[in-house]
């Protein structure tokens, strides 16, 4: 039973994150189609710290994970922002501002490829379960 309740869970939980990446790579086309490579407002503190957090997260996953893609999803993750950092910090030359947009861009599409690969793989093993059972 918990098990099941923890799996169900688990799935949930990639939707959601499935719908975060869709929607963070739809934000990131519309605001470079509306402000394009314009300056934009500082982060707070608080979400300066969050690219850091996430930066060390996808360099300790990048140690786990094994899958080509998902370690490709990570780096991107790292590069996205690794750039918003930079952006913040005060290197806000063009070249840094297009790739915050395109790393963004490109790290949400592979996470929501990631994803989908990996509920694709959780649906084979369960179609797998009851075919044996």
């Amino acid at each position: 039973m918990f098990l099941r309740v923890r799996q169900s869970a688990v799935m949930v939980g990639m939707a959601i994150l499935f719908l975060v990446c869709v929607a963070g790579a739809g934000m990131t086309v519309y605001l470079s189609w509306r402000v394009g490579l314009a300056l934009r407002p500082p982060l707070s503190k608080l979400q300066l710290g969050i690219r850091f957090a996430i930066i060390a997260v996808a360099l300790l996953a990048l140690r786990i994970r094994r899958d080509p893609i998902e370690r490709c999803a990570w780096l991107l993750a790292i590069l996205a922002a690794g750039s918003t950092v930079l952006y913040e910090v005060g290197y806000s030359a063009v070249l840094v501002r297009f790739s915050r947009l395109f790393f963004h861009f490109v790290a949400y599409t592979f996470g929501a490829l990631v994803i989908v690969r990996w509920f694709v793989r959780r649906t084979s093993v369960e179609r797998l379960r009851i075919t044996e059972a």
